[in-house]
């Protein structure tokens, strides 16, 4: 064992002293490796041809970030909340106020240099996901060998639930790397007390916090490695007091802004006790990393344990793991897989821990390059699937058909997002084209799909609101036989059918001299789609029906 650390302590000394332009450029190789492994990941699932309804979230993320990219590139220097909230009232599938702005301005920026299609924005989740996974890389380089390090890093990205949100426009994997960025920095704090260190760690913690309120378990992080360690002299070391100054002026402003939306998506959620968040906690880090889970908290335990002095990168990696939990309990959240990248992280770097002080640096590489094949062979696109885009040509045929008199759609009540997402996408500009969700328009319910109030409870009373609200067209989605036990599971479980689909289909049924069928397409999922033209729409029932939709959203909107 003493050998071993010795070896390594040898091996830190030499890396130190070689040359700082050669350890940039095999970190940026590193980069380029891991990168193209997301890249591969993205191709194999086919998610740059996919639709925006993997997570019912992603639609959302998405708009946002056109929102931030149209406001820069058509009204830049006009009112920003009169312009967002046009835009909502066209394009309601955002939700800037219950997320917070960062991750759209960035996504906006991304998209002003590099496109705004969706390919285009999953290269900037592609690079966020290769940051991470490089930063990961970057600690425990410090550590251990280079191979090792590079294995570290990559089984990172074989983790499923990693995979799946590669996959997707989700802000998931760049807030964590503002957070993981902002724990880096605390450490160096730690051991040099500089205030430089603080003052980075504040400013990488705001912004993790601006970009999304996920990672509030890292204002955690300073006070369980305080106590735990017993650093009583960093609360006197003026410094340490600038994070949280920082932080609160990068953050501090938005939350005011925003309080009155914090708590919407935490109604009619049944949460489970302290107890059950820690289980749930615990069957989510052994599903995502396997056996890699009990090499972590072995390689934790043999860090407390040891008589050697503990880095304060250790002592971070140690902290992330309740800090995560605890502050889950604390917000009043479910746990959720894809909000617990940095545990991940940390949990790959206790596990190379506990390799460092088992094996000898001159097999150490050979056994977790292969304890990272077998892991990646288990995991390998081991997540769902986006869903196809089967809605392209429909979208396509309207606009097609309305050529410069764009018309108003109500869309699907249970695919709003992917709807929404896919016309917006695709106008030659944007806000063209007033988008309805019937969830919004015809009731209301709670943040999370909880309970459903009905405006309308009649054809009769349907009939009224195309009066009052003339959209041009109508899409109906007809969900699929119920499937017997022996059959094979059907695609389109789970999309969620309300009263009002009922209504709407006998509406329009009734009125054939009003609603024309336009096009009717199966899709893959076992569902299929309808699109009706209203006979009566004129170029006139556009300020009708934005003269409604914004007498509905002003009960929201700021």
């Amino acid at each position: 064992m003493d050998s071993s650390v010795n070896t390594d302590t040898n091996r830190i000394l030499t890396e130190t002293h070689k040359p700082r332009s050669l350890r940039w450029v095999a970190t940026a190789a590193v980069f380029a490796v891991l990168l193209l492994l997301v890249c591969i990941v993205q191709r194999k699932a086919g998610a740059q041809a996919a639709a925006f309804g993997g997570f019912p979230d992603e639609s959302a993320h998405y708009l946002g970030g056109l929102a931030m990219r149209d406001y820069v590139a058509t009204a830049f220097g006009k009112n920003p909340i009169a312009f967002v909230r046009d835009y909502h009232v066209r394009l309601p599938y955002f939700a800037i106020g219950v997320w917070p702005p960062f991750f759209y301005f960035l996504e906006g920026a991304w998209m002003e240099l590099f496109g705004d299609h969706r390919t285009s924005v999953l290269w900037m989740i592609a690079v966020s996901a290769a940051s991470l996974a490089t930063l990961l890389f970057w600690m425990l380089r410090k550590k251990i060998d280079f191979w090792t390090a590079a294995a570290g890093g990559s089984a990172f990205l074989l983790i499923p639930v990693v995979q799946w949100s590669a996959c997707l426009v989700m802000a998931d994997l760049t807030c964590s790397l503002f957070a993981l960025a902002s724990i880096v920095f605390f450490a160096r704090f730690v051991e040099r007390g500089r205030w430089q260190d603080s003052t980075l760690f504040g400013v990488l913690a705001g912004f993790s916090l601006l970009t999304k309120n996920s990672t509030y378990f890292i204002v955690l992080v300073p006070p369980t490695v305080i106590a735990a360690c017993r650093r009583w002299d960093l609360l006197r070391n003026r410094s340490l007091w600038f994070a949280p100054a920082i932080a609160g002026i990068i953050y501090a402003p938005w939350l005011v802004v925003s309080r009155s939306f914090l708590l919407l998506g935490t109604h009619g959620l049944q949460l489970p006790g302290f107890v059950g968040i820690q289980r749930d906690y615990v069957m989510i880090l052994w599903r995502q990393m396997w056996l890699l889970f009990p090499a972590g908290v072995a390689g934790g335990i043999l860090l407390i344990c040891s008589k050697r002095k503990m880095s304060a990168l250790a002592m971070c990696m140690l902290a992330v793991i309740p800090a995560v939990s605890v502050g889950i309990f604390l917000a009043r959240v479910p746990v959720q897989d894809r909000l617990l990248m940095v545990s991940y992280c940390a949990l790959l770097y206790l596990a190379t821990e506990l390799g460092a002080a088992l094996l000898r640096p001159t097999n150490r590489p050979r056994v977790m390059l292969a304890c990272v094949l077998v892991f990646g062979y288990v995991n390998w696109m081991n997540f769902r699937r986006s869903p196809a885009n089967d809605i392209h040509d429909a979208v396509a045929y309207i606009q097609a058909r309305d050529g410069q008199q764009p018309g108003a759609v109500l869309v699907p009540s249970s695919s709003e997002g992917p709807w929404i997402a896919e016309f917006a996408e695709t106008e030659p500009r944007r806000p063209q084209r007033i988008m309805l969700r019937p969830t919004k328009v015809l009731g209301s319910e709670d943040w999370n799909g909880t309970n459903w109030q009905p405006y309308y409870n009649s054809v009769d009373e349907i009939r009224t609101f195309f009066e009052r609200t003339p959209v041009k067209y109508c899409i109906l989605v007809s969900m699929p036989r119920q499937r017997s036990p022996r059959e094979a599971p059907d695609a389109s479980i789970g999309l969620r059918t309300y009263p009002h689909d009922a209504l709407l289909e006998a509406a329009v049924a009734a009125n054939p001299a009003q609603w024309h069928l336009l096009l009717e397409r199966a899709t893959a999922s076992g569902t299929s789609y309808r699109i009706f033209e209203n006979l009566r729409w004129t170029v006139s029932s556009e300020q009708k029906v934005y003269a409604e939709l914004k007498r509905l959203w002003m009960r929201y909107l700021p």
